[in-house]
């Protein structure tokens, strides 16, 4: 029984961790969104520039580019 209630607790603070987390990166205010939005508009300065030229910044990222790719022209019906 004392398992079950310390996994609870433990579930317990990885939620309140979690939503701790949320708040600051929703928070305009607070420097954890603003680097948030920050790398969100490196990914997709990175991603625009795949699309324009072909060149992925890394190895890593340019199957992950391409996938994407492929799924925004699927759903826009661009291609079979």
């Amino acid at each position: 029984m004392k398992y079950a209630q310390s996994l609870g607790e433990q579930k317990g603070k990885t939620a309140e961790l979690y939503i701790n987390r949320v708040e600051k990166e929703t928070d305009p205010d607070t420097k954890e969104y603003r680097m948030w939005v920050y790398r969100q508009e490196k990914i997709a300065q990175a991603f625009e520039e795949y699309l324009r030229e072909g060149k992925s910044p890394n190895e890593e990222l340019k199957s992950v580019f391409e996938r994407f790719k492929d799924w925004i022209l699927k759903f826009f019906g661009l291609t079979e």
